[in-house]
């Protein structure tokens, strides 16, 4: 069992989170039998360690985020990325999803240019896909929220 450091007090969470959770490569599939192993535990320690890091994660203080699949007797845990990681990547997408908007703005002036019967058309696709925009971006940015 890998000691917990003397002096400095460290909740049960965070020890769990940098024993265990910074070994395992993201989305690697575990049980609670295998925290048990690696840190040499009793598989019910190990299932109080896991609730334990889900109640931080509910709170926002965790680095990871975990997630279950299965029942409780036989469940298999998941290790997403890093909190901050996933910030990154969100800002990505929403720097492609403005590209391709303009780009589809330069397609759909030149379609209106070439045939100005289509131009109502032509708007009322642009207005609508603003508004997918607009909406898709406030999504994420309401996740991310909510998973940072």
């Amino acid at each position: 069992m890998k000691k917990k450091p003397r002096g400095k007090r460290v909740s049960r969470w965070l020890w769990f989170e940098r024993n265990f959770l910074e070994n395992v490569s993201e989305f690697q599939r575990w049980t609670n039998i295998d925290v048990a192993e690696a840190l040499g535990i009793s598989p019910a320690e190990a299932t109080l360690l896991i609730q334990e890091y889900l109640r931080a994660m509910r709170l926002k203080r965790s680095s990871f985020s975990i997630q279950r699949r299965g029942n409780t007797s036989n469940a298999l845990w998941t290790r997403g990325e890093r909190r901050r990681h996933l910030t990154i990547r969100v800002r990505q997408w929403e720097g492609d999803l403005r590209t391709m908007t303009a780009t589809m703005d330069k397609d759909l002036d030149q379609l209106g240019n070439l045939n100005p019967s289509l131009q109502a058309k032509v708007n009322a696709a642009r207005a609508n896909a603003e508004v997918s925009v607009r909406v898709l971006v406030m999504t994420i940015e309401n996740a991310l929220k909510e998973a940072v």
